[in-house]
């Protein structure tokens, strides 16, 4: 009894682990991707790269309500 209760607390360790890492990366490609178009921006005339990002939608995703806290909070 006591094995499969140790096993059980390393599995959801690294379960959470796992989630963690998985959360991390994402925010990583999150947040370049988002320093990817800031510089298409600034390379572009403004008027270019903002008809590409709305084109793709991707302004809106990264202005989005979903999206603007976490990449606010860093």
């Amino acid at each position: 009894m006591g094995l499969f209760n140790w096993l059980g607390r390393v599995a959801e360790s690294v379960f959470n682990w796992l989630a963690d890492v998985t959360t991390w990366i994402i925010e990583r490609l999150f947040a370049f991707v988002e320093t990817l178009f800031q510089a298409l921006q600034n390379i572009w005339s403004s008027e270019i790269a903002s008809v590409l990002l709305e084109a793709f939608g991707i302004q809106d995703f990264f202005t989005s309500s979903f999206m603007l806290p976490k990449l606010q909070a860093r």
